[in-house]
């Protein structure tokens, strides 16, 4: 990325707005048939965006075939590292500069100028997202947001305590980074993703012996939920309290 890209998006600005007692962390999100509604899925391939995971998926409209939708899902470490992620995005976007897209879609979002084939770029939690217009004929991408947000902050009616913790006794210093484990008692399927909150603090994601971590910002306490949805399943819910740690 060079540092033109940097200024003009303001990177640091953007860093300096991420939340320091709240965040969102998401892990296996895919976009699923439930989202795209009618539409069928034309392709879904992994791929990787340096060491990104990126769930690529392709949706076709079949009363239309020259209507499709691109969606890139890519899970990062954190939610700075998918602002440097939807950073990257852009940079290789043909446009010179891209509009402001709507900031109730995360912590950053950028669409193509009018009279252009629609496309939005939008950072939320942990993960940055490209929804563009794929096919012959362009379409409105608004439903398509509405969706995606919608599906990602669902809340569960019903959920069995089935997510737990392993570092319940665990306490912290403010800025301090600790690693909280987190098992279910099920394997999720291919189509099974988890959603952590915090309040009090922020996330990032751990090793891949599924670790979370979590770092306390100038508070008594963090709390974290941890929910695990699947199609076909009851969500798992899980919660942790870390107390905060003072130091004089």
């Amino acid at each position: 990325m060079t540092h033109d890209v940097r200024e003009i998006y303001g990177a640091e600005a953007l860093l300096a707005a991420l939340p320091t007692d709240r965040a969102e962390l998401f892990i296996s999100y895919t976009v699923a048939d439930e989202v795209a509604r009618d539409w069928r899925a034309f392709s879904r391939r992994m791929r990787a965006d340096g060491e990104r995971p990126t769930a690529r998926s392709v949706w076709e409209d079949p009363k239309e075939q020259d209507k499709r939708v691109l969606i890139d899902v890519t899970e990062c470490d954190s939610p700075a590292d998918a602002i440097e992620a939807l950073l990257d995005r852009v940079a290789e976007n043909e446009f010179a500069r891209l509009e402001e897209g709507p900031a109730e879609l995360g912590s950053a979002a950028f669409v193509h100028p009018e009279n252009t084939p629609p496309a939005t770029y939008f950072a939320r939690g942990n993960l940055c997202f490209t929804v563009a217009s794929a096919g012959r004929t362009g379409i409105n991408l608004e439903p398509w947001l509405a969706r995606i947000s919608a599906d990602l902050s669902q809340r569960p009616r019903d959920g069995a305590a089935s997510l737990s913790f392993d570092r319940e006794d665990t306490t912290a210093a403010p800025g301090e980074r600790i690693t909280v484990g987190y098992s279910l008692r099920w394997k999720l399927g291919d189509d099974g993703w988890l959603r952590f909150t915090a309040q009090g603090g922020t996330l990032a994601r751990g090793d891949k012996d599924r670790g979370l971590i979590v770092i306390p910002g100038d508070t008594d306490r963090v709390e974290v939920e941890g929910v695990a949805f699947e199609g076909g399943r009851q969500p798992a819910v899980g919660n942790l309290v870390v107390p905060v740690r003072r130091t004089e």
